[in-house]
């Protein structure tokens, strides 16, 4: 896949799954219908999502900016972060059916760190970028 091809790609998909991330955070959901339940299965979402989310965004930094090591950037790491506890206090203020926790935030912050370590010692890009030199 061409470089420019490819960032485009995964700047569509980053702001794509930051919106459904949002939408999703602020609409009713009902959680009985799940398949898979147990106590704290929301904070694997909230892991889950953010890695994601911080994955894509990192992803996309790494081909727009040529990245060839893999050193993720910490202000991506700190807008997700950031992103989540604004999406939190709107939890808490603009609905009635959700509320502000402080483990979703650190649930949220959780999975941000993970993919920061995950993208520091393993980098998918660097071989692909490195191919196309």
């Amino acid at each position: 896949m061409r470089p420019k091809l490819a960032t485009k790609i995964f700047f569509s998909a980053a702001i794509v799954y930051a919106v459904a991330l949002l939408t999703v955070s602020l609409i009713k959901v009902d959680t009985g219908s799940s398949p898979v339940q147990f106590e704290h299965m929301d904070k694997v979402f909230h892991f889950g999502a953010y890695l994601g989310l911080t994955v894509l965004w990192q992803m996309y930094y790494f081909l727009k900016n040529k990245i060839f090591h893999p050193q993720p950037s910490l202000w991506i790491c700190i807008l997700a972060v950031i992103f989540g506890i604004i999406i939190e206090i709107l939890q808490g203020t603009a609905t009635t059916y959700r509320g502000f926790e402080f483990l979703d935030i650190a649930a949220n912050t959780l999975g941000v760190f993970v993919a920061y370590v995950i993208l520091t010692t393993y980098n998918p890009l660097s071989k692909v970028i490195h191919s196309e030199k």
